[in-house]
């Protein structure tokens, strides 16, 4: 069994004097990022709670904490910028390294379902993680793996893990931005690349050219729209749509390339897991990926999970005879229109077909006959006429719109997925009758 903390052991044995993590000018080996964690663990030798909780500053200071605190008996919560901690976290327990069955990592959720949540990672299930996405990524020693993602979030400390486990270097950057993400596509040699679909439309945007050593580009943590994924394949961009959630350590499951995805396809279910759908065809699953449970101040296992192991999501979903996973959006994003049941995926994906279009999502108003009232919001280069328009042409009638919002972007949570409720406020408003 093993861990990140454990990795990085290995490389430093291995590979001492080969690139670990590059960052702002800063070239890390596996040696000295090894001794850069060691000598932290050493400062908080004198912690008192079983939890070092700190807001990310700059990536590598975090990368660093991320592997230090199991060294010193520690589980790691990165928090973002302006988020406090709430728990409070009980006495640590003065017994040493973390073994890799115990919380190694916690990591905050969107809170876009509800009441903001954390989940218990266990070093094994972090490892778990990396060997069951290892397959189908071609991750080797030399390789360069871009992080612009934040790395309080389990999208950007997965991708430093990957590289641990690897030998890989991850390069590092301080938020998402076009222009330096383009620049280091050439000049870092990046092979991977992580990104939400929100990053990609602006990179299609800027019209930059991927380079012909970029092999993988996952795109996850939001649904990915039709028009961007078509964008994105005819400038060929490498894409491979992923699904996955904090509390599965990131990965569910990943299309093997992009030019078989369709909207709403996850792709394969990881090597692990065991999927499973409730009545009303809410997605559950089980495996070793999954977290120990929800955060609480003890941080005992099973909150959040049912008695045998199972954890309920809060995605529908489907597996088609291929065994390929389909996701049609969040259960409590359902909306009833005119007395049939819809998720405003299902409309998305059909709007995102319209000519013109640009990014697009659906929300909904109170209306006195039809219940909620479907409002399209959108950018691109159509005015919301011609979008209700084509609607009234190529869509059936329960799926229509019937009012339309031209925006200059989509509203979005910290995690970079649709802001449900601020399209909701945002439909409320729509002028266009």
């Amino acid at each position: 069994m093993s861990d990140p903390q454990r990795w990085l052991r290995a490389q430093a044995e291995r590979r001492p004097s080969a690139l670990a993590i590059l960052h702002a000018g800063d070239h890390v080996t596996f040696d000295a990022l090894d001794r850069a964690a060691d000598a932290l663990a050493r400062r908080w030798d004198d912690h008192l709670l079983a939890v070092q909780a700190q807001a990310v500053s700059d990536p590598l200071s975090t990368a660093i904490a991320a592997i230090a605190a199991p060294r010193a008996g520690l589980a790691f919560h990165p928090l973002s910028p302006g988020r406090p901690d709430s728990l409070p976290w009980r006495a640590r327990d003065k017994a040493g390294e973390l073994p890799p069955e115990a919380v190694q990592l916690i990591i905050s959720t969107s809170g876009s379902s509800g009441a903001p949540k954390a989940a218990m990672l266990r070093g094994s299930n972090l490892a778990a993680a990396v060997t069951a996405s290892a397959r189908g990524l071609g991750l080797h020693p030399g390789d360069s793996w871009l992080c612009c993602m934040p790395l309080s979030a389990i999208g950007g400390l997965s991708t430093l893990f990957r590289c641990l486990e690897a030998g890989a270097r991850v390069v590092l950057q301080d938020g998402f931005q076009v222009e330096r993400v383009a620049r280091s596509l050439i000049a870092d040699r990046i092979t991977h690349l992580s990104v939400v679909p929100a990053m990609l439309a602006r990179l299609l945007e800027r019209r930059v050219t991927p380079p012909p050593q970029l092999r993988a580009v996952l795109v996850g943590g939001a649904a990915l729209s039709h028009s961007i994924a078509e964008q994105a394949l005819e400038a060929g961009w490498p894409v491979r749509p992923t699904y996955g959630m904090s509390e599965t350590a990131s990965q569910i499951a990943t299309c093997p390339t992009g030019a078989e995805w369709e909207p709403g396809l996850a792709g394969y279910p990881l090597p692990g897991f065991e999927l499973s759908f409730t009545a009303e065809g809410r997605l559950r699953l089980r495996g070793p990926q999954l977290m120990a449970g929800y955060a609480n101040a003890n941080l005992e296992p099973g909150l959040g999970l049912e008695e045998n192991g199972w954890f309920a999501t809060g995605d529908m979903g489907w597996r088609d005879g291929s065994g390929r996973l389909w996701v049609t959006g969040r259960a409590d994003d359902v909306l009833t229109s005119g007395g049939i049941t819809l998720h405003p995926s299902e409309v998305e994906n059909l709007l995102s077909q319209c000519p013109g279009i640009g990014e697009v999502a659906v929300s909904a108003r109170p209306d006195e006959i039809w219940g909620d009232l479907l409002v399209v919001l959108f950018d691109g280069n159509i005015s919301p006429d011609q979008v209700l328009n084509w609607s009234k042409g190529n869509l059936p009638g329960t799926l229509r719109p019937r009012q339309a919002m031209h925006i200059d972007r989509l509203p979005l949570n910290q995690a970079g997925k649709l802001d449900r409720k601020g399209l909701r406020a945002l439909a409320s408003i729509s002028p266009n009758a």
